[in-house]
Parts: structure tokens; sequence; C-alpha cells
């Protein structure tokens, strides 16, 4: 049987009181707004101070959530954050229609969601840097070759030929409309129904693989992703 506290005349369980504890506080957070003129006004200092007691009571839920989304600490923690600045500049249009800790918990959600997508795009970005640093790199060692103009060698060009069969169809897909026929990557990413950051993603591992292939005796092969 689970402890029961005393609140008033009738008996609470912890998380019972937890919550009749959150909402207290989101009550008297709410009142000092509605009574605050501007941020410098006594008002808004004692709902800043009470908002203050409301993140002691459900940072610990609020971090546990966060953490199994983005599972970092250092993610988690800019969650967090950026969740309770979410719900301080919410809260005066919070209408109780459900308990403060399930608002809130949204909230979490969609920040860590938001936090999950913009770490995607960076490292998508960085993979795209990291991936033309090697192209240019390989190029200039091999003034010869450059998969994004036209071969005028023409064993070479039939190399390219065969090496482009042997990649995988999307791979092969993204690399013809844009190494061939020259399509900027916004009508690729529409044509192969994908976003413009994974044409430029698979292009580049695209021309890797085609590296590996024609010229087999690269000094160390960079293993396809």
């Amino acid at each position: 049987m689970s402890e029961a506290y005393n609140y008033g005349d009738v008996e609470l369980t912890p998380e019972e009181e937890y919550q009749a504890r959150v909402s207290k506080l989101v009550d008297a957070v709410q009142a000092d707004l509605k009574l605050a003129d501007d941020e410098s006004s006594v008002y808004h200092i004692a709902a800043q101070r009470k908002f203050e007691d409301i993140v002691r009571l459900t940072s610990g839920h609020a971090y546990s959530t966060a953490r199994r989304f983005t599972h970092d600490a250092e993610g988690a923690s800019e969650v967090v954050q950026e969740s309770y600045l979410r719900a301080w500049r919410g809260l005066p249009g919070f209408r109780g229609e459900s308990s403060f800790t399930t608002w809130f918990h949204r909230i979490t959600v969609n920040a860590a969601n938001t936090y999950i997508e913009k770490r995607k795009k960076l490292q998508d970005k960085l993979a795209i840097n990291r991936d033309e640093d090697e192209t240019k790199e390989y190029v200039a060692k091999h003034s010869d070759y450059d998969v994004e103009h036209r071969v005028e060698n023409a064993e070479l060009r039939d190399e390219l030929r065969s090496a482009i069969e042997q990649l995988s169809p999307i791979m092969r897909s993204v690399v013809v409309l844009r190494d061939v026929y020259d399509l900027p990557h916004d009508v690729i990413a529409q044509k192969l129904g994908i976003s413009e950051t994974a044409s430029k993603v698979r292009l580049h591992r695209a021309r890797r693989r085609l590296r590996e292939l024609v010229f087999p005796d690269k000094e160390s092969t960079i293993e396809e992703v």
C-alpha cells in the first residue's frame, strides 16, 4: 500500500501531493502575472520566484523525459532549459484543461524533437562539408579526374559509366541527375521525393563510392556509410 499524506482533511498519495503542490504554484504564478504591469513589477518578480519553485519540483521528471529522447546528458540539459523557457512564455495562456505536468510533458517532448532535428541537420551538414573537403583534396591529387564535370578521357569515361552502374539505385539516380543532367538539388529532391539535404548527402556518398571503384589504388579507401 502506497504511503499517504494529509493535505487538509484529505489524505493524498505522494503523486497526488506532488500534483497539488505544482498546481497551487501554477495558479499563484498566473495570478501574479495578471497583476504585473511590466517585468520590473513586484508581481512579475514574485511570479518568477514561484516559477523557480515549479522548476525545482518538476526538473527531475523533465530531465528523465529529455534524456530518453536525446540519449545524452548535454542534449537533455539543453532540452530541459528550452522546455522551461517555452513553459514560462506559454504559462499566461495555460487554461488548465489538462494538468500542468501533462502540458509541460508535451512541451518537453516537442523541445526534444526540435533538438533532435537540429542535431540531425548539423550532422548532415558536417558530413557534407567533410565529403566536400575529401573530394577537393582528391581532385587536387588527381587532376585528370573530376566527377562533377564531363570526363574527356574515353577510357576513364567507360570506367566511370561502369562504376555508376554498380551504385545503388538511389545513389545512381542522384549522381546522374546532378552530374550528368546538372539539375539543382531542389529539383532532384522533388523528383526523388527526398529532402535537399538528403540529396546532397547521397550525392557525396555516391561520388566517394565512384572514386573507390574507378581508382581502387587510392591510398586509403573511405568506407561507404
